[in-house]
């Protein structure tokens, strides 16, 4: 009896350990696919899709580029 008592114990600990894994890695990769999501909006214009190191060299730069001439907000 306590060979059973002690194999559903392990069993269950072992399963349980494993499910929390996956649970736990899900949600990594779901942080990383925002996080990657969120640097390239940051990174470049939603509309036209041209870098932030491209708009930097003109006179305007990226934030006037997206607050001006391409705001998202304008094109809901």
């Amino acid at each position: 009896m306590l060979y059973d008592i002690s194999f559903f114990f392990f069993v269950i600990v072992i399963l349980l350990a494993i499910m929390q894994g996956l649970i736990i890695d899900a949600f990594g990769e779901l942080r990383d696919q925002q996080e990657s999501a969120t640097e390239k909006l940051e990174s470049s214009c939603f509309i036209c899709d041209i870098g932030k190191e491209t708009f930097d060299r003109l006179p305007r730069g990226f934030d006037i580029h997206t607050t001006k001439e391409h705001n998202f907000a304008n094109y809901l």
